[in-house]
């Protein structure tokens, strides 16, 4: 696989939803980008370039942060104080910067708040200091999420929470009734989730 100079983080990821793991690499030197090189049967051949937004980009994360079923990717940018995070959709959209500490160089993600929701947290080198990013997201219309009472689990609680919400009963954090996204909550959502829970998928 070719490249351009100075390729520091890397993350396999499947960013075309074709069930084959791309390769997401930070280039920190000139054009300040992310290449990304398509996994294409098993090879590796060219790649696209996606502008970060920031100066000299290097660890890179790669989770579904607004859990629209799309591959996200978020990178450190060391000389600018920031870091970038571009959505995916099949591709990676133009990058939102946030600000961070002096010279971001290692990222981490997981739920501290356990709210469900993918957060980041950076240690910036320079200022001695940790950021944590709380995602405020929300699930996006049409989304799916089989663990619809949030405990870590999809299991026959998540039916027992379904059963509650279509009877008016609050009880499901994190999750719309209208489960299968048909404009009414009725015994048909329930049975979407009973399918979820069984491995079905998502409506």
């Amino acid at each position: 696989m070719g490249g351009s100079n100075r390729s520091d983080g890397v993350v396999f990821a499947d960013l075309t939803n074709d069930a084959r793991p791309d390769i997401a690499t930070a280039i920190s030197d000139s054009p300040n980008a992310i290449l990304v090189f398509l996994n294409q049967a098993g090879t590796y051949n060219g790649f696209q370039t996606f502008n970060t937004g920031g100066l000299n980009p290097s660890h890179v994360v790669a989770p579904d942060f607004d859990r629209d079923g799309n591959t996200d990717i978020a990178l450190g940018n060391e000389d600018s104080g920031n870091i970038s995070i571009l959505v995916g959709n099949g591709q990676l959209g133009t990058p939102i910067l946030l600000a961070s500490g002096a010279h971001p160089d290692i990222l981490a993600i997981g739920d501290p708040d356990n709210d469900t929701m993918i957060d980041i947290t950076v240690s910036n080198r320079d200022s001695n200091t940790t950021t944590v990013f709380i995602n405020q997201g929300t699930l996006p219309a049409g989304a799916c999420e089989p663990d619809v009472n949030a405990d870590g689990n999809v299991d026959q609680e998540d039916v027992l929470c379904m059963i509650n919400a279509v009877a008016g009963n609050p009880g499901c954090t994190g999750q719309d009734p209208d489960f299968n996204r048909d404009g009414n909550v009725d015994q048909d959502d329930v049975l979407a989730v009973i399918n979820a829970v069984a491995g079905g998928g998502c409506p």
